[in-house]
């Protein structure tokens, strides 16, 4: 299951990234905004939960969630 995550600084001219939590993998894929190729595979594991870009955009928060 894909779910895009965020996309930061996005305006108009400007390149941005997409950030793609992949569940089934256990990773996160950086996608590039202008061009969409993927930058980057980030593993972080399979039970994570939530993705969130901090206010200036600059940080990418995963959230992990308890695996009985």
């Amino acid at each position: 299951m894909l779910i895009a995550a965020c996309a930061l600084t996005a305006r108009a001219g400007q390149n941005y990234q997409v950030y793609v939590s992949n569940e089934k993998s256990g990773d996160v894929t950086v996608i590039g905004g202008r061009d969409n190729d993927v930058l980057a595979t980030i593993p972080v594991g399979t039970v994570h939960a939530a993705s969130t870009a901090s206010p200036d955009g600059k940080t990418v928060y995963v959230a992990w969630r308890h695996s009985p």
